[in-house]
């Protein structure tokens, strides 16, 4: 009787130590709706679009890259590094990406649609630490069907993975694509590339998120790109 309670215990000190040490120790990003102080206020002044990703970073992940990637009939054509280097005190970045339309008319009108984002990062205390400058990109047509998505749920981070967080597509055609973040992130995680999710897309800008598990790591491959 006495082995068998001695057995039992032993049982329960390791299922909570697995609990222990299983929870609230792996690092998180969760996309949620712009609701900053005045947002209705910024919503209506912008001809934009507006999202704010939540970061938990935990020790598992030290160091990440946030970049900007553009692809064209499933082949990536450029990519902008926005910032790198460690997670210490990174709570959320608020995204903007806005069109703007140009004035030239005419039979050689071929677009000159833009789209500009602005990136702010906020610290552990909530004030502004950094705002990136805009990135703009010409369209190589005119856009006749576009596609926003983001990240709306929460999403584990694991070390030396990547993640879609947001995803712009750009059609020159009346074909709407319906491909999304969570479809980006499932071929990312089974280790297959974004290219057959975005061949039939004309024109796609990604924002994607580089994990390492250290920010000496991080800022190696940081200044790599």
């Amino acid at each position: 009787m006495m082995k068998r309670t001695v057995m039992k215990v032993l049982a329960l000190c390791c299922i909570l130590a697995l609990c222990l040490t299983g929870c609230g120790t792996q690092s998180t990003v969760t996309g949620k709706p712009f609701d900053v102080e005045g947002a209705e206020y910024y919503l209506k002044l912008a001809n934009g679009w507006f999202h704010e990703f939540e970061f938990d970073f935990q020790d598992d992940v030290q160091g990440m890259i946030l970049t900007q990637e553009v692809w064209q009939n499933g082949v990536c054509t450029d990519e902008h590094v926005i910032t790198y280097g460690g997670t210490g005190g990174k709570q959320s970045y608020y995204l903007y990406s806005e069109k703007l339309q140009g004035e030239e008319t005419g039979p050689d009108f071929i677009g000159t649609t833009l789209s500009i984002w602005a990136v702010s990062e906020i610290d552990g205390d909530g004030q502004l630490g950094r705002n990136f400058a805009p990135l703009e990109r010409r369209f190589p047509q005119v856009v006749t069907v576009e596609y926003y998505d983001a990240i709306s749920k929460e999403q584990t981070l694991e070390a030396g993975k990547e993640y879609v967080l947001f995803l712009q597509m750009e059609q020159f055609g009346d074909e709407v694509l319906a491909a999304t973040c969570d479809d980006l992130n499932r071929a990312l995680a089974e280790g297959n590339g974004l290219d057959e999710l975005l061949q039939d897309c004309n024109y796609a800008i990604i924002l994607k998120m580089s994990t390492f598990a250290t920010e000496a790591e991080a800022e190696a491959a940081g200044q790599t790109k």
